[in-house]
């Protein structure tokens, strides 16, 4: 008996059947496993003045609002040091 494996035993359901996946779809499904985190990488350059300040201040506004043991208390920087907004 053959071993399968990944590359030689993965199909997708089409509406006349299974159809074997190509390695590059095998490969895409490698690559999209998990979350993104592209838009996790700091900005160079940016400061905290690039940001819209009406903005900011609704979302922090809002954050501790909504998890006032997390964020009570804190200073507005580090609110959004723990939101990922400022690196």
């Amino acid at each position: 008996m053959a071993a399968w494996g990944e590359y030689n035993g993965s199909f997708t359901r089409g509406g006349d059947g299974d159809r074997r996946l190509t390695d590059f779809e095998i490969h895409l499904l490698h690559t999209n496993r998990g979350q993104p985190d592209d838009d996790r990488q700091p900005v160079e350059g940016a400061t905290l003045d690039d940001l819209e300040p009406s903005e900011t201040r609704a979302l922090i506004d809002r954050v501790r609002l909504r998890q006032p043991r997390a964020f009570a208390g804190l200073p507005d920087e580090q609110v959004l040091r723990r939101l990922n907004v400022l690196a």
